[in-house]
C-alpha cells in the first residue's frame, strides 16, 4: 500500500526540507526520485526544494531520530534489511536496538555484528558518545555486555565498512549476500538512511583501488632509507573557517570537520590518492605515478574537481539542516615534486615525509586560494600530456584599468598575484617567482 505524506507522518517535518544528492546517490535511484519529485514552499532564503514523498523512495529506507527510535521505515527496509515481512504497521516506533539484537535477525544474518556496528557509525551526527553510553545502560545487563563487546572489539569494527559509504549483509541459508550504498542525510528530527543494492563489483573495484594504492607505496614502506619520487602534493584547507568555528556550537563544528574529511579521504581515495597529514581545518594529501615512467598528474585535478563538487554538495545540505548562508568550501593548492621520500611509523599509524619544497608550495597555494579556488604551479601542468591538457580549464585574471580581463592557459608569478595580500608575504622570498595558475573545470567527455 503506498504511503501517503499527512501531517502525522515522520517525515513530515522534512519533507520541505530535503534536497537530493546526485552524487551521492545510486544513479537509479537519483533518477526515481528526480523525476517524480514535486515542488516544495520556498524555504527562508526564497529557493524551492523537493517534497520527499515516501512512496518515492523504492530502495530499503528508514528514519532514525535522536533517541535512535525508527520512526518510520518502508516495507522494502523490512523486508530486505532485517528480514522480517512479517512486521506491519506495529514495527515503525521500535528502537534501533530491538531490531539490531533481535534474536532473529541475529540468526538469520551470519555478520550481524559488522551490520550492527554500522548503524551504530551511522547515528554519529545525531548523539554524542556520553548519550550513547546511557541508551546502552538503559538495556538489560545482556545486552549491555552485547553492545560493549561490539562497540570494543577492534576485528569487528575494522570490517565494517567493505567499501565507503556501504555494508554487506550475508543471509545464513545462503538466500542473499548483498552489497548496500548507504546514503544518510541528517536533520533536526534524525537522520535518513536509503539503501541502494550496488552489484558486487563495486565492492571489487574500491578492493581493486586500494590495493593498488598500497603498491605506489609499498616501495617507499619497504626501502630502509629516503626514495627518490616525483609525486603531488594537493594540500586543502577549509575556507572561512575561523567564521565557522566562531558561529557554532564547538559539538557541531567537529560534526562538519568529521564529515567534511570523512568525503575527501574518500575522494582521494577513488583518485589514487592517500592523506598523508591532516590538522584541524587543514588537509594533505600525495599522489604517487603508479610507475616510475608515469608523470601524469591528472589523478590530483580530478580529486580536485571532485572535492569542490563535493563540497558543494555538503554546503546545501548543512544549509538546509542549520538555516545558515555560509558556503562550505575547500581552498586547495597542488604542486608537482621529484624528493626524496620516506616512510616513519608511529603509534598512531605511518607517515610519508618529503624532503623537498612541494608540501610547502601546495600549502602556501592553499592559503593563496578564495572561497574555493584551485590553485597550482606551471611545473605541474607542464607535466599534463597535452592530450589531457585541451581538457582542463585554467588560466588567471589581470587586472587591466580597474577591471579583470581573463586570459586562459597563462600564469601568474606568486608576487604578482600576492601584491595585496599580506599575510602571505612572508612567501615571497622562497616562491615568489614560481608561476601558478588558477584551474576552473574539466570537460566531462574528456575524463
Amino acid at each position: 500500500m503506498k504511503e501517503q505524506l499527512s501531517s502525522s507522518h515522520p517525515l513530515e517535518a522534512i519533507a520541505s526540507k530535503f534536497e537530493t544528492h546526485e552524487g551521492r546517490l545510486h544513479p537509479n535511484t537519483a533518477e526515481k526520485i528526480l523525476h517524480h519529485q514535486k515542488r516544495a514552499e520556498p524555504l527562508a532564503g526564497g529557493a524551492p526544494c523537493p517534497v520527499l514523498s515516501p512512496q518515492l523512495i523504492q530502495a530499503p529506507a528508514l528514519l532514525i531520530d535522536n533517541e535512535l527510535r525508527i520512526v518510520w521505515q518502508n516495507e522494502a527496509a523490512k523486508t530486505q534489511l532485517w528480514r522480517r515481512p512479517d512486521i506491519s504497521e506495529g514495527g515503525n516506533g521500535a528502537h534501533l536496538f530491538d531490531w539490531l539484537l533481535n534474536p532473529e535477525f541475529r540468526r538469520t544474518v551470519i555478520n550481524w555484528r559488522e551490520w550492527s556496528l554500522f548503524f551504530i557509525r551511522q547515528t554519529q551526527p545525531l548523539i554524542t558518545q556520553q548519550e550513547l553510553q546511557r541508551l546502552i545502560e538503559q538495556r538489560d545487563e545482556a545486552e549491555r555486555e552485547l553492545l560493549q563487546s561490539l562497540l570494543n572489539d577492534p576485528e569487528t569494527g575494522g570490517g565494517i565498512n567493505t567499501y565507503p559509504n556501504g555494508v554487506r549483509q550475508i543471509v545464513r541459508d545462503g538466500s542473499a549476500d548483498t552489497n548496500f550504498c548507504v546514503v544518510g542525510t541528517t536533520f533536526d528530527k534524525g537522520r535518513l538512511l536509503v539503501f541502494e543494492k550496488s552489484s558486487p563489483d563495486v565492492a571489487g573495484q574500491t578492493t581493486a583501488k586500494r590495493a593498488d594504492l598500497q603498491q605506489r607505496f609499498a616501495g617507499i614502506r619497504q626501502h630502509p632509507g629516503p626514495v627518490k619520487k616525483t609525486f603531488y602534493a594537493l594540500a586543502a584547507r577549509l575556507n572561512n573557517a575561523e567564521t565557522l568555528r566562531a558561529e557554532m556550537l564547538d559539538e557541531d563544528y567537529s560534526r562538519l570537520l568529521h564529515r567534511l574529511w570523512e568525503d575527501a579521504i574518500e575522494t582521494m581515495e577513488q583518485n589514487s590518492g592517500i592523506v598523508a597529514q591532516s590538522a584541524g581545518d587543514a588537509l594533505m594529501g600525495f599522489f604517487l605515478p603508479a610507475d616510475q615512467f608515469e608523470h601524469n598528474p591528472l589523478s590530483a585535478i580530478q580529486c580536485a574537481l571532485e572535492l569542490k563538487t563535493r563540497m558543494s554538495e555538503l554546503g546545501r545540505e548543512w544549509k538546509i539542516r542549520k538555516g545558515w548562508l555560509h558556503d562550505i568550501e575547500l581552498n586547495i593548492g597542488i604542486d608537482a615534486g621529484t624528493e626524496y621520500l620516506v616512510s616513519l611509523s608511529s603509534a598512531l599509524g605511518e607517515n610519508l615525509i618529503p624532503s623537498g619544497d612541494a608540501v610547502q608550495v601546495a600549502t602556501y597555494l592553499a592559503r593563496l586560494a578564495l572561497n574555493g579556488q584551485i590553485w597550482t604551479t606551471k611545473a605541474l601542468i607542464n607535466q599534463v600530456p597535452s592530450n589531457d591538457l585541451k581538457s582542463i580549464s585554467f588560466g588567471i585574471f589581470r587586472n587591466d584599468n580597474n577591471r579583470q580581463t581573463f586570459i586562459a592557459k597563462s600564469f601568474l608569478r606568486i608576487r604578482d598575484v600576492l601584491e595585496n595580500v599580506n599575510f602571505l608575504l612572508d612567501a615571497k622570498a622562497d616562491f615568489g617567482a614560481r608561476p601558478v595558475t588558477q584551474i576552473f573545470d574539466r570537460m566531462a567527455h574528456a575524463q
